[in-house]
């Protein structure tokens, strides 16, 4: 993941949808990670820093949202996480209405509220998932 953060910090263009040279500050990249990768992340981070003097230098993100495990069914097992830029997700109201009406059966006023969301992404902005290799073994990674 810090190869591909500071990949992201120089110009490249391998990282967007529309193959455009760019890069992106640290303060503008979001990591995407469910609960349990960071929690990985948290004990491996302090295990290397564990009595260390070098504890600014650690990885930094604009912003680290974590996502509860058991909701990502639809990712698979083999989900990490994205590290995007913090305009990749475009998500909100695209109107939202509140209104009354008389019932004149029932001599009732009714309330009604509705909201109509969007959700959609910004192929100019970078993304990069990351799943796990199933394939790889330990001594592989020797």
């Amino acid at each position: 993941m810090n190869k591909v953060r500071v990949k992201m910090q120089t110009p490249y263009n391998k990282f967007n949808d529309l193959s455009f040279t760019e890069l992106v500050t640290p303060s503008d990249m979001n990591m995407i990670i469910t609960d349990e990768t960071e929690s990985d992340i948290l004990v491996d981070t302090f295990a290397k820093l564990f009595n260390s003097d070098k504890l600014d230098n650690i990885t930094k993100f604009g912003k680290v949202v974590e996502l509860p495990s058991d909701i990502l069914t639809t990712l698979g097992s083999t989900f990490i996480g994205y590290l995007a830029h913090k305009d990749k997700f475009q998500y909100g109201y695209v109107f939202e209405v509140a209104t009354s009406f008389f019932d004149g059966s029932t001599l009732n006023i009714n309330n009604w509220l509705h909201f109509a969301y969007y959700i959609d992404v910004v192929n100019a902005c970078p993304c990069v998932k990351f799943v796990k290799d199933a394939s790889l073994t330990p001594s592989a990674l020797q």
